[in-house]
């Protein structure tokens, strides 16, 4: 079972989903839009802007950057090159990217079904 805590992460997106605007595919524009784990990202220190999320050879996720750290120590393992962890970043990528606003976002993550299956890997 993945260690992750939906609940923080959920109060997380509520007490700062007024100060982004929702966006998909990327977790960042550059500008005032987060996706969900960009979102989570800026809560613990990301700018939204530097690209050091991100190993620049092969774009696999790292553990770089104090807000990374943050992020594991608050929420569990989330994004990470170990499989499992991959599963659930890519879980949390999905249901942004199939959601229209941080609101439809946290109803998906407050589904009992949806909890079920991230934590099951």
């Amino acid at each position: 079972m993945l260690n992750f805590n939906i609940q923080k992460c959920i109060e997380i997106i509520k007490s700062e989903k007024d100060k982004y605007g929702f966006c998909t595919l990327f977790h960042s524009d550059g500008k005032d839009r987060r996706c969900t784990i960009g979102l989570l990202l800026s809560h613990y220190g990301w700018d939204g802007i530097s690209d050091n999320i991100y190993n620049s050879t092969d774009r696999v996720m790292y553990r770089g950057g104090s807000y990374w750290e943050k992020l594991y120590e608050e929420l569990g393992q989330i994004p990470s090159a170990d499989i499992k962890d991959y599963y659930l970043y890519q879980s949390l990528a999905r249901i942004n990217d199939e959601s229209s606003s941080f609101d439809e976002v946290i109803e998906k993550l407050s589904n009992p079904e949806i909890q079920k299956q991230l934590l099951s890997r």
